[in-house]
């Protein structure tokens, strides 16, 4: 093996035993911090997901041999997959708590305008061998127990349950607000709807600026709460926001965390502020670039 390939074989090894290192102390931590996605853990070793070099640690036999990823994307672990340490499944306890976190992932993923909810043998067969029993057994579990992520519900249908996204469940009717919302954005007779329109700017940029005067109020610690962000920001609406915010993060400009381990108890606003991902609330952001 020529020298140059011999030492990036060699780094990308020393790259997989990090990883599997940065999920052992996740997993020590528990709560939101396990398990992370496939994105957050390349963030914690302060790597992208896309990086050719995280790519290829996710093959290497030492890796595999450890680590199961929830699902891939043409051979790939995809990034928004949750990547879960393999003997965390010989505690039958702790891989049935664990298992509703992979709810909210799968069916994002897995569900379709046609068919927007699941049955658990449906979502089962999405995940690899090993999971696919312990998901079951730690979903029927969470039913029991009402201990399944927020953002998830169920009906049963023939005695099956089916699981939806609670976000997919339409109101009978729009709320009075909404109506009211609607009716603002609707153009009137001259063309013009009820509200100004806000005007637009480069959500990059405006971003940036607002990062950058935040923490230095905060003393430049390169931590700045997304809720002070929201707030700085508020001519761009939520969508807009998170829209903006995942395309700084793909470019590896920024990145997100949570609370977990930190002083203190998170207030309702920077609760609601947050981004949920993958069980994971994230409060937090910081520049990588």
């Amino acid at each position: 093996m020529p020298k140059r390939a011999n030492q990036q074989a060699i780094a990308v090894k020393e790259l997989a035993a990090r990883m599997l290192l940065v999920l052992e102390s996740q997993r020590r931590l528990g709560g939101t911090a396990y398990p992370p996605t496939w994105q957050r853990l390349a963030e914690l070793c302060e790597l992208r997901a896309s990086d050719d070099c995280v790519k290829a640690a996710a093959n290497t036999r030492s890796f595999t041999e450890r680590a199961i990823v929830i699902f891939k994307e043409k051979r790939k672990p995809a990034r928004d997959a949750l990547v879960i340490l393999k003997e965390t499944l010989d505690d039958e306890d702790e891989a049935a708590s664990l298992m509703p976190a992979l709810l909210v992932p799968l069916l994002e993923k897995f569900r379709t305008p046609a068919n927007q909810a699941l049955s658990l043998a449906e979502l089962k067969k999405k995940l690899p061998a090993k999971l696919q029993k312990p998901f079951q057994e730690g979903i029927k579990r969470g039913m029991e127990w009402q201990t399944l992520p927020p953002e998830v519900a169920w009906v049963t249908i023939k005695g099956s349950p089916r699981l939806f996204l609670r976000d997919d469940l339409p109101p009978a009717r729009p709320r009075p607000a909404a109506r009211e919302a609607e009716a603002e954005a609707t153009p009137s007779a001259n063309g013009h709807s009820g509200r100004p329109a806000v005007a637009t700017r480069d959500f990059a940029r405006a971003f940036r600026e607002a990062f950058e005067q935040l923490d230095r109020r905060n003393g430049a610690t390169n931590f700045v709460k997304l809720a002070d962000l929201r707030r700085v920001l508020a001519d761009f609406d939520r969508e807009q926001f998170d829209a903006g915010l995942d395309r700084l993060r793909r470019e590896g400009a920024f990145a997100l965390d949570s609370h977990e381990g930190l002083y203190g108890t998170l207030t309702p606003e920077e609760r609601e502020a947050g981004i949920r991902e993958a069980g994971s609330l994230l409060v937090y952001v910081s520049r990588r670039s």
